[in-house]
């Protein structure tokens, strides 16, 4: 991972909703009620999809080899099914987490924060060679670190899917000031979003990209953390050929 300087042009600014407004597919992130159908929702849900992944798991060890080739597409159709339905738990619980408060606010590096999000994503990054460059003296946010790395690891997830298959891949971590204010990018060298498309991206269950699992939840928890701290995001061009998506945090 290199870390170096990046000037990036102005940008031309979308605002988005505030903090409490719903999405335009009506998820109100901040109503208790949604909140408490949540939490129902994923400890009702958490049990027996423990139970579904556990025998699909035991399946696989102790009948795969007995199985003929329609009963092992079968059993490998459980298990990716299963592992999406986990996934769709995993970002409900991310929904709840990005409207409450539920750790101390203290003052984050986000370079430092970004280097433990590639940690977890190291090995799709080597396997891919996948360029990650950070700019240097980001200035420091005083935020939930755990939103903070939501925030990043979902930015993050969305540019390596990006980056998927091309002949050189990159990706930017960084900041603009203009007139003062702290612009934080991802920007990547994918193939872009669409400019139709840019306003819908955050949108609750949209997908744009059908090539690579996924619930179409995780830029929603992104805008919803954004939200959260009187903030804005929205995507345009940026420094790399593809994908930049831009987000301030008054914190």
């Amino acid at each position: 991972m290199n870390r170096k300087d990046h000037n990036t042009p102005a940008p031309v600014v979308a605002e988005m909703k505030g903090k409490g407004a719903e999405t335009k597919k009506g998820f109100p992130v901040n109503d208790q009620t949604v909140q408490d159908f949540l939490a129902t929702l994923v400890h009702e849900l958490r049990r027996p999809l423990g139970a579904l992944m556990g025998f699909a798991d035991i399946l696989k060890i102790e009948a795969a080899q007995s199985l003929d080739s329609r009963g092992r597409i079968l059993l490998e159709r459980l298990a990716f099914n299963a592992g999406t339905l986990k996934r769709i738990v995993a970002t409900m619980e991310d929904m709840m987490l990005a409207g409450r408060e539920s750790e101390p606010r203290m003052l984050v590096q986000p370079a430092a924060a970004m280097d433990e999000i590639l940690q977890v994503h190291a090995q799709a990054i080597e396997a891919a060679g996948i360029q990650v460059d950070i700019q240097p003296d980001l200035p420091r946010l005083f935020v939930h670190p755990t939103k903070l790395n939501m925030v990043l690891d979902n930015l993050l997830s969305n540019a390596i899917k990006a980056v998927d298959g091309q002949a050189n891949p990159h990706i930017l971590f960084g900041c603009d000031r203009p007139a003062g204010e702290e612009i934080f990018f991802l920007a990547d060298n994918g193939p872009g979003i669409a400019e139709q498309d840019r306003a819908h991206v955050f949108e609750l269950f949209t997908r744009l990209d059908h090539h690579h699992p996924g619930a179409g939840v995780g830029l929603a928890v992104v805008q919803k953390i954004v939200e959260y701290y009187q903030g804005r995001i929205w995507v345009d061009e940026g420094p790399l050929p593809g994908a930049c998506f831009r987000f301030v945090l008054h914190c």
